[in-house]
């Protein structure tokens, strides 16, 4: 509102003086007019008599005053004997006497008048001089009329802003006073809490970003919550085997040497899954915080597909899986970290298979002109689309009501992500429920 009154009350001053300079420059102009009328009909009728001037003069509601080349008045219009001539003062005199025009504004008896006056020229001889008094007060009426009614529309204006300014800052106020209110429900752990949405604006734009923020807060806290449950059972789970079944040996609890050699084998075994765990973790932390380097060299994507394969050959026989191989020709050459190359595929590989309970898993490698794309496709169970956006991120995991049948930390596919992201590569995933999961990563090939 301050900033309404600022730029408009100046506007409408300027508008009322350029209405009062423009008004009396009109009537400036009608009076000089006029007088030059006078000025022609005494010129071309040197025998006119005054009463003919005073007619017109008391016609055109002014006062004429005829003066010689001495500024003396020698006639005036009789109506207006009233009005006494020594407004007419020496400067006004000798300007007339100059030969020039004369337009003043002055005030007799607190009444406003304007001077006109032109000099009597005849063969470069100054003859005398015609002056007209006309009084203001009907322009000035008139000005006053005007100026009502422009402030008038002036407090109309004002008070239409006002309201209009009203209305908007409480229609906008409203919903910032809703999502200042919601955000400190949601900083306070409220994140069930949701803004309404009332328009398509900038304000709603807002809304719908804190509804937003609201939501990926509360599933980073769900997930953080379910991941925090998931590692410590995974965490619990070999620690039990490792006390257990060392206090099964160390009590002397075992009849014979098969049986005992059967459990030390699996305290080798739990010890590994705890270190697999932890060293997932070490290397997500270190990628996240950026202190994880790569040693990269020229590698083929073939040769890496191919050794992943035999990796995890045995677990996909005991489920009774096909493992297929497409090699790319020619050989599909890129720049990377052969060791965390091989680490991509095992990831991606393990969890091809865990997931699938009959049919195939598939690698194809195929080169293109800039780049190389590989495809690790299974016939598992495949994912929900309403997940498929969420199956990179830290502590996610899809199959939650089986995650220990399937096992697994929830860290593998993240690992995998920031590990693609450092290769300068992409990874995309598609999947369609009972049918299979196809994941594509796709690499800037090294050119020879």
């Amino acid at each position: 509102m301050s900033v309404f009154l600022l730029l408009f009350l100046p506007t409408a001053l300027l508008m009322d003086r350029l209405v009062v300079s423009h008004t009396y420059q009109q009537k400036h102009k009608e009076m000089n007019e006029l007088a030059l009328h006078f000025v022609s009909m005494i010129s071309n009728d040197t025998s006119l008599k005054m009463d003919a001037l005073e007619t017109m003069a008391d016609f055109t509601r002014v006062t004429l005053f005829v003066l010689d080349s001495q500024g003396k008045v020698t006639a005036r219009s009789k109506h207006h004997h009233e009005i006494d001539p020594v407004f007419l003062t020496d400067e006004y005199i000798r300007t007339l006497q100059a030969g020039n025009q004369l337009e003043k504004n002055i005030t007799i008896d607190k009444t406003s008048y304007t001077i006109t006056g032109v000099p009597m020229i005849t063969n470069g001889s100054l003859q005398g001089s015609i002056v007209i008094l006309n009084s203001l007060t009907d322009t000035e009426e008139m000005l006053q009329s005007h100026r009502q009614i422009l402030y008038l529309a002036v407090i109309a204006i004002m008070s239409a802003a006002a309201g209009i300014i009203y209305w908007l800052s409480r229609r906008i106020s409203r919903p910032m006073r809703q999502m200042a209110d919601a955000t400190r429900a949601i900083a306070e752990g409220q994140l069930e809490t949701r803004v309404e949405v009332l328009s398509d604006d900038e304000v709603g734009s807002l809304a719908h970003a804190i509804n937003h923020m609201a939501e990926e807060l509360k599933r980073y806290r769900d997930s953080r919550n379910e991941f925090i449950a998931n590692i410590s059972h995974e965490l619990k789970t070999p620690v039990t085997y490792l006390e257990g079944y060392a206090q099964v040996i160390q009590q002397e609890w075992y009849e014979t040497e098969e049986e005992k050699q059967q459990y030390i084998g699996i305290i080798a075994d739990e010890a590994k899954r705890l270190n697999r765990i932890i060293q997932d973790l070490f290397d997500l932390t270190k990628m996240e915080e950026g202190q994880f380097s790569l040693l990269p060299e020229q590698v083929d994507m073939n040769t890496i597909c191919q050794s992943s394969l035999l990796k995890v050959q045995h677990m996909a026989e005991q489920k009774g899986l096909q493992l297929q191989m497409f090699a790319a020709e020619p050989h599909p050459y890129i720049w990377g970290d052969p060791v965390r190359l091989e680490q991509i595929m095992l990831n991606l590989l393990d969890n091809a298979i865990r997931y699938t309970k009959a049919g195939d898993v598939s690698i194809r490698v195929i080169t293109g002109t800039e780049q190389i794309r590989i495809t690790i496709i299974d016939t598992g169970q495949g994912i929900p689309p309403d997940e498929l956006s969420y199956v990179f991120e830290r502590f996610y995991r899809v199959e939650k009501s089986r995650s220990r049948q399937y096992g697994g930390s929830g860290l593998g596919l993240a690992i995998v992500a920031k590990l693609v992201d450092m290769h300068q590569a992409t990874i995309d995933v598609q999947s369609h429920e009972s049918i299979g999961t196809t994941f594509t990563i796709t690499f800037p090939r090294l050119l020879s």
